[in-house]
């Protein structure tokens, strides 16, 4: 049952496609961005993310994002080989997975039907 879980797991990681947009003023059927976009698919990195991946959604979604974030940077790194100017900018923001995991998540709320604890009963020493 394992085993078939993780093959489920593997061929939906193999895929999760990205959008690879060409570089600024090159046509998207430009030769060398379309071999970079082949050679960002074929990365090994692919596979070892999702030969590696835990059951369950979460690590899905996070075996996902992991993947095209190993796709992204291996199209990059081949579109600078190719001569193009590095790709700048910000990373972009990655939200979180769960919103119990979100370290900006607001507090829980009180539960109204709980009565506060009183503050203990002097013992008389």
């Amino acid at each position: 049952m394992r085993r078939a879980v993780l093959l489920a797991l593997a061929a939906a990681a193999c895929g999760a496609t990205v959008d690879l947009a060409p570089p600024e003023g090159v046509a998207a059927d430009d030769p060398r961005v379309a071999a970079c976009r082949a050679e960002a698919e074929a990365t090994p990195e692919r596979r070892e993310i999702a030969r590696r991946a835990a059951p369950g959604i979460d690590a899905e979604q996070r075996t996902r994002r992991e993947i095209e974030r190993a796709v992204v940077t291996a199209y990059h790194a081949c579109l600078q080989r190719a001569g193009f100017a590095r790709v700048g900018g910000v990373e972009a923001v990655q939200p979180p997975l769960s919103r119990w995991w979100s370290p900006g998540a607001p507090p829980a709320l009180p539960d109204a039907g709980r009565v506060p604890l009183a503050p203990p009963a002097p013992t008389g020493y």
